[in-house]
């Protein structure tokens, strides 16, 4: 059975052809460009391992600095982060650090 997985790219829309292009040769999937980004069947796997897929493309094409990947039900979303400082809040709550700046400390 083939599942039907939806990528919206946000802002990135020139990269629409270059992350499809990634997606078929690095892992032979099946994607066709929509207006918002593409529209992937998937004969096996998830949003989990379809948004690791879409990560590895953000950071080959070095936007991590400037973009995360998130799932929202059968989609992955491509955002930008809205200033540096909602950058740090985000990852600190996805890695568990604290602190401001270079100084980070692990919570436990």
């Amino acid at each position: 059975m083939q599942k039907v997985l939806k990528v919206d790219i946000g802002d990135l829309k020139d990269q629409k052809e270059n992350l499809a292009d990634f997606l078929r040769t690095q892992f032979s999937l099946d994607s066709s460009v929509t207006p918002k980004g593409l529209r992937i069947k998937l004969e096996k796997g998830s949003n989990h391992s379809l948004t690791k897929m879409v990560n590895k493309f953000v950071y080959r094409k070095k936007l991590n600095n400037t973009h995360w990947v998130t799932v929202e039900n059968n989609t992955v979303k491509i955002k930008r982060f809205s200033q540096k400082k909602d950058r740090w809040s985000k990852l600190s709550k996805i890695f568990g650090f604290r602190g401001r700046g270079k100084k980070l400390s692990r919570t436990k």
